[in-house]
């Protein structure tokens, strides 16, 4: 699926900055001088930066000032990578470290050290400082530089590994090392420096196991259509530290600022689809009440009973929001446990052997009282409600019985006929028809016993009273979707989005047109916009083997 990302659209801010001054005297401890904020710098390497034909086993690097390690681990790239990370060490103000693993032939290795090197006062790390030599002749000088980020929210992506391979066969992320290797800072943003002349297959990865493999279903990945193709530019200006006893200061590069002549590219960030169905897991949340959790959607899901005293079509099962759980009223059940057969499209996958057994509770010795009927009303008291949704009620169990009559619902000081119905097929659900008033005070009473569950338990009193909001304390937006040319009757996903990142509203568009949105609250909203390319109305991961961008 294609994205279309919009700003956010701010309906109403307000922001109120409060200055309190106060004028005292204070004693005060010399500073000692301002604050030390300048990195270390590099005065030289042995061997020199940027060597050809190398074949030193040892290397150490010289600064102009005490330094320390933070982090080196989680901060070192080396591109190609090795299989033995060389023990990085401090010897005085240097960093000194050998390389043990055989290196590959004219190939162009850089170290980069991210922000690992400090110095020993104030931490000031020396920003992604590079050791660069070439086993051959010459120090490739191509560079390729792109941003990840996240399929869904289109946010960067750090610390995220992109990486290069020199061959175009698919296989080769799951199975082989890449050749250069680059990670993604704050921003999303990656370069690849000192690279050889060729076309590359891309490939990144959040790597949950730190072998560059792409051998986990939940390490998520992004990868190119095409192969890339580095360039040489100018305006690409790489921090590499010359021995200036050596070289002189005028090949002294300092500047890492990167400003590539291509344009940037971006790769989405995304985990691939897990459709292999299974049992996650199965609990008795109380008596006669039974769950089972699957991995994926229960749509092509089929479960029998092989318990000949329980059929499962005389009992009451409930499918959860997440589409993914089903729970099983069962309170004539009286076996001590079930057999289950699970089969996904007629397949079997799965037998399961389920005690019914409820789970022990602490013994009480004082008498407790017989537990009544619980209810979760949207109304609370003394808070305002919106007067364009309806009141609705959740019960703990399924009702066997129910006398809608006796539901009150007063308006200021007028009692409505209340227009009662369930919502749900199982009688779990219930919502009062009634339209409710802006600004109007309103008062709901239930008597008890009005409602009877399925194990024989009724309702205590239950009485809210609150206040509807106001018409104007709402906001209402109304833009105009202009499709791009070419983009007309294809289809698309239209989502409204608070600024929690919560979804507010979805809408399906195959045509350009003016969408109206009301009863918003007040604050900041963003928006994003979906091509629903298999028109089945949602985002769809990709899928790397199929070629599959999400």
């Amino acid at each position: 699926m294609k994205f279309f990302h919009f700003q956010k659209n701010k309906l109403f801010f307000l922001s109120i900055a409060l200055a309190l001054l106060s004028s005292c005297a204070n004693v005060v401890t010399p500073t000692g001088g301002p604050k030390d904020v300048a990195a270390p710098m590099v005065q030289k390497c042995e061997p020199v930066n940027s060597s050809t034909n190398f074949k030193s086993k040892s290397v150490r690097i010289y600064f102009d000032e005490f330094v320390a390690l933070n982090e080196i681990s989680n901060n070192v790239i080396i591109s190609p990578p090795i299989k033995s990370i060389p023990d990085f060490k401090i010897k005085g103000k240097s960093v000194a470290f050998e390389i043990k693993d055989s290196l590959k032939e004219n190939a162009t290795y850089s170290i980069n050290f991210g922000n690992s090197i400090v110095d020993i006062t104030e931490n000031n790390p020396i920003k992604n400082f590079s050791y660069v030599f070439s086993t051959g002749n010459f120090v490739d000088s191509l560079s390729y530089k792109g941003k990840i980020v996240n399929a869904q929210s289109l946010k960067a992506e750090k610390d995220i590994f992109v990486m290069l391979y020199k061959n175009d066969i698919d296989s080769l992320p799951l199975k082989e090392m890449p050749y250069y290797i680059a990670k993604t800072d704050l921003d999303g943003n990656f370069l690849f420096r000192n690279i050889a002349t060729g076309k590359y297959k891309l490939f990144a990865i959040k790597d949950l196991n730190n072998n560059f493999i792409f051998d986990q279903l939940e390490e998520q990945i992004a990868f190119s259509d095409t192969l890339i193709s580095p360039i040489f530019s100018d305006s690409v200006k790489l921090e590499i530290k010359i021995d200036s006893l050596k070289k002189g200061l005028d090949s002294l590069k300092k500047d890492s600022t990167v400003s590539l002549s291509n344009n940037e590219s971006v790769f989405k960030l995304f985990a691939e689809t897990d459709t292999s169905q299974k049992v996650v897991r199965t609990s008795i949340l109380e008596k006669g009440k039974m769950m089972i959790v699957f991995k994926q959607s229960i749509t092509n899901t089929q479960i029998e009973s092989l318990t000949p005293e329980i059929n499962l079509n005389d009992q009451i099962i409930e499918k959860c929001k997440t589409n993914d759980s089903l729970i099983f009223w069962m309170p004539k059940v009286e076996k001590d446990s079930i057999y289950l057969l699970i089969k996904v499209e007629n397949k079997i996958i799965d037998t399961l052997s389920i005690s019914l057994k409820a789970p022990q509770k602490r013994e009480v010795k004082k008498e407790v009282a017989k537990p009544k009927l619980s209810i979760i009303c949207s109304a609370k008291n003394g808070l305002n409600y919106d007067y364009f949704n309806p009141i609705s009620f959740e019960f703990g169990h399924p009702l066997s019985k129910f006398e809608f009559e006796k539901v009150i619902l007063v308006e200021e000081k007028d009692t409505l006929k209340s227009e009662v119905a369930f919502s749900d097929k199982i009688q779990r659900k219930l919502k009062i028809g009634n339209k409710l008033k802006e600004g109007k005070n309103y008062t709901l009473f239930i008597p008890p016993t009005t409602f009877t569950d399925i194990f024989g338990l009724t309702n205590d009193t239950l009485k809210v009273s609150f206040k509807t909001r106001l018409k104007k304390e709402y906001g209402t937006f109304k833009f105009k979707v202009t499709l791009p040319l070419g983009e007309e009757n294809k289809n698309f996903i239209l989502q409204l989005f608070n600024a929690t990142d919560k979804l507010i509203s979805e809408k399906y568009l195959n045509s350009s047109q003016t969408v109206f949105y009301d009863f918003l609250e007040q604050g900041s909203y963003k928006m994003k916009l979906i091509e629903d390319d298999n028109k089945n109305m949602k985002w769809d991961s990709g899928k790397y083997i199929k070629k599959l961008q999400p």
